[in-house]
């Protein structure tokens, strides 16, 4: 929101779009002076909201709860135009906190009671804020749709501090759009007079940013170091870390594809440090991505694997709220004793000063006194640490425990899946490569046979390990359902009936999983699903399939034929619910099918400890595919093997190879 930062497409700038452009400690310090004397109720519903807006720069935690207790003051006193305001507040920072479910459902609430008291100002700034979130998941349509319905509204009411940021984030959104830069460029004009217009640094800054992405991507790298350079250094005048660290990740990314490498690597790391402060884990996870792109291509490739590794972590930890709201408390209660402890040191230290001076009697006797507090808490420490030794010896039992549990739910996920054979049996040969990354994996593949037609399925579902495992489990119980029970063969309604039960199974209607923001409650759903092809033989020269995010390739007489997946997965899935695509082909005796996931692609290894990728991945499946089933799994089982080496596996692996 307040500047937001993807790695879609550069990291795109965004103008605040609140009512504020930017944080104001003259104005955080004024309104917690005149909280404390106020008896307004209104008025502190306005100061809270100021406070927490001001404070989120700093500490995104804190900021919000001074914004959720305006918005609860807000609604006790039933003040609608504050409940609008506090509202887009709290949408703005679930946004700088990677929430972009909560984001959604407080700004759209704000955007409803705005336009209930037909408040102009209010509706516009909700349109931008709503718009923002949008362009931070890459829905550049309808973020354009929203932030054209600002502008017409700040037009009309000659809102030049509205203009500013609206003007600036059209012009990243067409800059976003092929073949747009020219439009980009006038928005970006266009927000800089508007910007000094009403004297605001930072929004001209932001639009100077905007600048230089479009003279470096129409080759004028002179203007674009200009603008980029005036643009962090108006920034630091304004003494705020959390715009300027922004700034510098955008001119690093500029110094990334000139190959001035040293420059851009510093520059990523102060950003970074600065993220860690604030606590924008969704921004640290981005630019931890960025910075294995970053390394592979400067040929640091242990530190790209590092990097990579540090953003799937914090990409994972994101999708549970609980924990991290969890590791937040845990983090302020250990601040809280540290300082109570330091106290009471200051204490100690002030009352053995004094006692220096009380006579020999006296210090003999406090002499006296701690000899027995030390012996007292010598008995202590032992006794802590018996209980620390019993303590270890249960996790290490609860450990054991877990582990076998693991261990019983893969041989019930072995169970699910059906055996290699049963392939062998339908097709001329056929075989099954399938290398799960931890114990149980979220790769699976399933067959059965109904009403004539053979149906296989190869499917990669959202995460690995037991998150993974159960959604396969899972979902092959669904399909058993949808073909064996209700005796759907098409492919393409397979996929459909699977999706509305894998999204009813995640407490989401369809409706609802298009980032409708309605119910908070529902909101938190995470994002599951899986990318799947289903395919549908029978006795017939040709066979029937369907793609969710996955493709289909078909290689006749070393001749690779590769058929496209429709955009979306089979899940939960923020843009447009649109029908999946029935595909067909002619096959003929002796062609290869291969279903596969995305595993074998994005391993790590080689000399270099790069990726495998699909293009490897296609010319390794060509040079085999004439060999027996037995033999190509053979070879992709050695040339995994051989490619990994000492590197750790980073992804379950699936590969099924069919003979007609």
């Amino acid at each position: 929101m307040r500047n937001v930062l993807r790695v879609s497409f550069f990291f795109i700038l965004l103008l605040s779009t609140n009512i504020l452009f930017a944080q104001d400690k003259d104005r955080l310090r004024s309104s917690l002076k005149l909280l404390e004397t106020t008896t307004n109720d209104t008025l502190k519903v306005k100061y809270l909201d100021d406070i927490g807006w001001d404070t989120s720069y700093d500490n995104l935690t804190v900021g919000l709860k001074y914004c959720l207790q305006a918005l609860e003051l807000a609604e006790q006193i039933k003040y609608e135009k504050g409940i609008s305001h506090s509202c887009n507040s709290i949408g703005t920072i679930y946004q700088d906190m990677g929430d972009a479910n909560k984001a959604l459902a407080f700004l759209l609430r704000a955007l409803r009671v705005a336009e209930k008291n037909n408040n102009s100002t209010a509706i516009a700034t909700s349109c931008m804020n709503i718009a923002s979130v949008y362009t931070s998941q890459d829905d550049y349509t309808n973020s354009l749709k929203f932030l054209l319905r600002a502008k017409k509204i700040s037009e009309e009411l000659k809102d030049s501090h509205s203009l500013a940021a609206i003007y600036s984030n059209l012009g990243n959104i067409y800059f976003a759009f092929p073949d747009s830069t020219a439009k980009a460029i006038e928005y970006y004009k266009k927000s800089i007079i508007q910007s000094n217009a009403i004297h605001r640094t930072d929004g001209v800054a932001n639009a100077l940013a905007g600048l230089a992405k479009c003279d470096q991507k129409l080759g004028d790298t002179i203007n674009s170091d200009f603008e980029m350079n005036r643009a962090i250094y108006l920034m630091d005048s304004m003494q705020v870390d959390y715009e300027v660290s922004q700034f510098k990740v955008n001119y690093a990314i500029l110094l990334t594809e000139r190959g001035h490498y040293t420059k851009a690597e510093k520059l990523l790391h102060e950003a970074l440090l600065i993220y860690r402060k604030i606590g924008m884990i969704e921004q640290e996870k981005d630019l931890w991505s960025e910075l294995a792109d970053f390394y592979e291509k400067s040929g640091q490739l242990q530190k790209s694997v590092t990097a990579w590794k540090r953003f799937s972590k914090l990409k994972d930890s994101l999708l549970n709220e609980n924990v991290l709201r969890h590791q937040r408390d845990l983090e302020t209660v250990y601040e809280t004793q540290k300082k109570e402890n330091e106290i009471k040191l200051l204490t100690q230290k002030a009352t053995l000063s004094k006692t220096i001076t009380i006579a020999l009697i006296g210090g003999c006797l406090l002499l006296l006194l701690i000899l027995f507090v030390l012996f007292k808490r010598s008995q202590l420490r032992k006794e802590t640490n018996i209980q620390l030794e019993k303590q270890n010896a249960i996790i290490e039992e609860k450990n054991k425990d877990i582990t076998d549990s693991i261990n019983y739910a893969r041989r019930i996920q072995d169970a699910v899946l059906p055996p290699p054979g049963l392939m062998k049996m339908r097709f001329s040969d056929a075989f099954v490569f399938y290398r799960p990354r931890d114990i149980v994996s979220g790769d699976f593949w399933w067959t059965t046979e109904k009403n004539g037609k053979f149906i296989v399925a190869c499917a990669d579902c959202t995460g690995h390990g037991v998150p993974g495992g159960f959604m396969s489990v899972m979902s092959a119980a669904f399909l058993s359902e949808i073909v064996n029970e209700k005796g759907i063969t098409e492919p393409e309604m397979i996929l459909a009936h699977l999706r509305r039960k894998v999204i009813s199974a995640l407490n989401k209607s369809p409706e609802q999983s298009v980032n409708d923001g309605q119910d908070e409650s529902k909101s938190e759903s995470v994002r599951d699903g899986m990318d799947i092809v289903v395919c549908s033989f029978s006795d017939e020269n040709k066979f029937d399939f369907a793609c969710a995010n996955n493709p289909l390739w078909v290689i006749r007489k070393k001749s690779l034929t590769i058929f496209p997946p429709d955009k979306f997965p089979v899940g939960v899935y923020h843009g447009e619910i649109k029908p999946f695509t029935k595909q067909s082909t002619q096959i003929v005796k002796g062609d290869m099918i291969y279903l596969f996931s995305d595993g074998l692609a994005d391993q790590f290894g080689g000399q270099l400890g790069r990726k495998f990728k699909y293009k490897q991945f296609q010319e390794l499946l060509i040079s085999i595919s004439e060999k027996s089933g037995k033999e190509q799994q053979q070879i992709l089982q050695a040339t995994l093997d051989n490619w990994k080496g000492n590197l750790e596996q980073v992804d379950d692996i699936l590969i099924i190879g069919i003979r007609i």
